[in-house]
């Protein structure tokens, strides 16, 4: 491993004292931007097999704006919520789980979300032991069922992921 680089160290594209996305989410900029200042954050644990509930408590309860954070050990899948609609965000490695990624989105029939600008490799998050990251955002219906169905998806068929294993549910609202 590379002695300059430090995994526990924020990357140099998050703002200082971030490390993830998560650590953005709820820095005060992001209590700032939101308006009146007021972040309100509940976590629960789970299975996939509750992404259903979750999602649905989640959809009724963000009206104008949100996130929920769903990670299973070391993979996240961020469903937002805001005025331009409802998207799933997720981080993957460069290279073929990228690529995995893309084929399953447009399989599922989901387009990428245009609020990300393309990232050439010139400014993508790199991770220790000299990982590549891409960001990839994709517009999705705000449906429980068709949400619901997506993540379990995107969590057992890409990742691998097992349905009883535990799950993390973050969810914010702004």
């Amino acid at each position: 491993m590379n002695p300059f680089i430090n995994p526990k160290k924020r990357d140099f594209l998050l703002p200082k004292g971030c490390k993830d996305l998560a650590d953005v989410l709820l820095s005060p900029k992001a209590k700032a931007l939101s308006g009146a200042g007021q972040l309100s954050e509940e976590r629960y644990r789970g299975t996939l097999q509750e992404l259903e509930c979750h999602i649905g408590r989640f959809l009724d309860s963000a009206k104008s704006s949100g996130a929920l954070i769903i990670s299973v050990s070391e993979k996240t899948v961020c469903i937002d919520v805001d005025e331009e609609g409802t998207t799933i965000a997720l981080t993957v490695l460069l290279g073929p789980e990228e690529a995995a990624a893309r084929t399953f989105f447009s399989e599922q029939g989901l387009q990428p979300s245009l609020r990300l600008p393309h990232v050439d490799a010139h400014s993508l998050q790199t991770g220790g032991a000299g990982k590549v990251y891409q960001i990839s955002e994709y517009l999705v219906p705000r449906n429980v069922e068709r949400l619901a169905q997506v993540v379990r998806d995107l969590f057992t068929k890409l990742f691998g992921v097992a349905e009883e294993s535990e799950v993390s549910f973050a969810q914010m609202k702004f």
